[in-house]
């Protein structure tokens, strides 16, 4: 039996992306009920619509308007519209291979109906980082992939938020992202897919790697510089501490937090004082910027 397949992707202010991404899907074999792509433009409008119309004749593709800037909400209005399918969750700037809504198909057919899958990623970039640099900036910039050459359940499978997919009708059951975390929200962090992903395992959906479910996701040049991993390192912190507000362990988490925070501190005006290299004052300014995203996220950014 063929698993019904849709693709679901929010764009802001990024046109010309949007329309490399859709291109891409020129390319890719389509599986026999795959349903179609649905993109939310959110906040603006941009001319997506009008990308969106050029290519409605080679691809099932439809177009949404979000007039709230941010990126859970645009998402959950794209659950409202998409039939019953898997919906293969993905972003406005990556680039499909031709197998990797097929590799998809056949995983889902194989794996129990309680199942969500994820694949792995390259990484395109406009220009590479230096290579100390690399290791600061997040997998989504320095690309990901496991081991296993076959489809394998991955118990604690957290999956980047451009290259996973989810059945709709177990995304509504849970009302979809929490409109607290993510891109555009009041605390502009990240982590809304990771906390999504989350609460699936919670309610006994299993999760599945595909190896061969991949494609690339383009890094511009500003997101391989050392200010930008520093200021990452920080909303990614901010989205770690609000998924983490409910848990019994948050007393001792935001304890840990602070020292942290201020022992990086610490290090941070040593590392100023010594006027040390662009490397090591780099590092500890990254650790001060996450700790205290950590923090910020436990105590009240997440309100």
């Amino acid at each position: 039996m063929s698993i019904p397949i849709s693709i679901l992707f929010a764009t802001a202010q990024r046109p010309q992306l949007v329309k490399r991404t859709l291109t891409s899907l020129l390319s890719v074999e389509q599986p026999s009920q795959f349903q179609g792509i649905w993109v939310v433009e959110n906040g603006t409008r941009t001319g997506v619509e009008n990308i969106v119309q050029e290519l409605a004749s080679s691809l099932p593709v439809h177009y949404l308007f979000s007039p709230e800037p941010s990126k859970p909400a645009a998402m959950n209005l794209g659950f409202s519209h998409l039939p019953n399918s898997l919906v293969y969750l993905t972003d406005d700037d990556v680039r499909f291979y031709p197998q990797t809504l097929t590799a998809l198909a056949a995983a889902a057919h194989d794996a129990p109906r309680n199942s969500y899958f994820g694949g792995p990623f390259d990484v395109d970039y406009e220009e590479s980082p230096a290579e100390w640099l690399t290791p600061l900036l997040p997998f989504s910039a320095r690309g990901w992939s496991r081991p296993p050459t076959e489809p394998t359940h991955l118990p604690r499978g957290r999956f980047l938020g451009f290259n996973w997919a989810a059945y709709r009708d177990d995304l509504e059951k849970l009302d979809g992202f929490n409109p607290a975390i993510g891109p555009g929200t009041t605390a502009d962090s990240t982590g809304d897919e990771s906390e999504l992903q989350l609460r699936l395992r919670s309610h006994g959906i299993q999760s599945w790697y595909v190896p061969e479910m991949r494609l690339a996701h383009y890094v511009p040049r500003d997101r391989c510089s050392a200010e930008w991993a520093i200021e990452r390192a920080y909303r990614h912190g901010v989205g770690w501490g609000q998924i983490h507000r409910n848990s019994l362990l948050r007393p001792l988490l935001t304890i840990k937090a602070a020292c942290c925070w201020q022992w990086a501190r610490r290090s941070r005006t040593i590392h100023q004082q010594a006027i040390a290299g662009e490397v090591a004052s780099t590092i500890a300014r990254y650790r001060e910027s996450k700790w205290r995203g950590r923090l910020e996220g436990l105590r009240h950014r997440a309100a």
